[in-house]
């Protein structure tokens, strides 16, 4: 009984003794783990018979010493130096801010609108016109008789548009028009269709006029505001000299008016400024006659010694020997005029003739406005009358195209 008393006490020490190391095992292997940069985690909660064994075994430690152990590899103090930071320590790049820049795209410009072409005499004159694109920094502007535009021609590119395009003296022919605006990129839709009409010019002034005297053989006028016609005697138009046969000579320059162009009618319209008559003719009908020319003239140079060779006549047109022989004379030249536009017979212009009789009881001269007289209405000028039948066979102008707002803009696409 005694001895098995005795026994007791030592068992209960020893089983505190074991606990104990397996403890302090552990402590040192979670340090040694932790030092080696492993993951440290809290051991699981023990049971309640555990916990009583540990409080037993922590209340023995009081009464039984123990020896320290040296300290091992694992078990070290040393407490580890911070960690360094370095330029190259993070792989996440720095974030970069850029201006922010708002374009439109596509930058298409609005498609312009053509403005209807004002050309009422449809002279070959006129000019095209555009509203502005919005986004468009220039313009192309082209032009077809074919309303499809089969073969169109580019007349006019560059960034205007408040003036529009104009051209002079245009062939004949019905011509159409579109206009797109561009910029750096991109380029418009082709705006709406205008077209417009085109006749050669229908009024010429002289190029060349002049006038010769048998008196004077030598003499040049060609600087002179007035040219003459018929027979001059001493003592008319209050000259003291009698000047004889006078002739006049005038040209015009049909060369704007294509080959082959319709028209109607030509005609010479001639100023007279003044006339001398004898007192048997008075209140008269004179004829004064074109005949053409089968050579040019030279204004400056022609004289009645060099003068050209009359051909036939090819119209006459009249002046009454009274009063109002002052005022406008028109010669017929129709057949003539065609055939100088057509190319059939060479432009080398007209000679005029009147009454050259050098008898007193019948003369008659008649003095004509040249191309330097003063009033420019009364200078000498060839009228074309085009075929108005030819204008019916072109396509009318009138429809949907003219009645548009200057302002009206559009863009395709969304």
């Amino acid at each position: 009984m005694s001895t098995a008393r005795r026994a007791r006490p030592s068992l209960t020490v020893a089983a505190a003794l074991v606990v104990w190391a397996g403890a302090l095992t552990m402590t040192l292997s979670a340090t040694s783990r932790a030092q080696s940069g492993h993951d440290v985690r809290r051991a699981p909660a023990q049971d309640p018979e555990t916990e009583t064994a540990v409080a037993a075994s922590t209340a023995a430690t009081s009464t039984v010493p123990h020896t320290e152990l040296p300290p091992t590899a694992t078990e070290t103090n040393t407490v580890p130096p911070p960690p360094t930071r370095t330029a190259t320590a993070t792989n996440t790049p720095a974030p970069a801010y850029l201006p922010l820049a708002l374009r439109h795209d596509p930058p298409q410009p609005y498609k312009p609108v053509l403005r209807p072409i004002v050309n009422p005499e449809e002279d070959g004159d006129y000019t095209v016109e555009w509203g502005e694109s919005l986004l468009a920094r220039r313009y192309e502007l082209q032009e077809d008789d074919d309303p499809a535009f089969g073969s169109p021609t580019t007349v006019y590119e560059g960034p205007e548009f408040r003036n529009g395009w104009t051209v002079s003296r245009h062939a004949f022919g019905t011509y159409h028009y579109r206009v797109r605006g561009a910029n750096d990129t991109h380029v418009s839709v082709w705006s709406n269709i205008e077209r417009t009409r085109a006749w050669p010019p229908k009024v010429f002034g002289a190029a060349a006029d002049a006038d010769v005297s048998d008196k004077f053989p030598s003499v040049q006028t060609g600087s002179d505001m007035s040219m003459w016609a018929g027979y001059h005697t001493k003592g008319c138009l209050d000259i003291n000299a009698t000047v004889g046969i006078v002739r006049s000579f005038v040209r015009f320059d049909l060369s704007a008016i294509p080959p082959g162009t319709p028209f109607r009618r030509a005609v010479v319209k001639l100023t007279a400024i003044a006339g001398c008559w004898s007192t048997d003719i008075d209140g008269q009908w004179r004829d004064v006659t074109a005949y053409r020319l089968d050579k040019p003239f030279d204004e400056h140079g022609v004289t009645w010694k060099n003068r050209p060779k009359e051909g036939e006549a090819v119209g006459t047109g009249r002046v009454h020997a009274a009063d109002d022989i002052v005022g406008p004379m028109t010669i017929d030249v129709t057949a003539i005029a065609r055939r100088w536009v057509d190319g059939a017979t060479p432009n080398n212009g007209l000679l005029l003739r009147a009454l050259e009789t050098s008898d007193r009881r019948a003369f008659m001269v008649v003095v004509f406005g040249t191309r330097e007289w003063e009033a420019p209405e009364e200078r000498p000028v060839l009228t074309i009358d085009y075929d108005d039948a030819a204008a019916a066979r072109s396509p009318s102008l009138a429809g949907a195209d003219a009645l548009r707002r200057d302002d009206e803009v559009e863009r395709s696409g969304p």
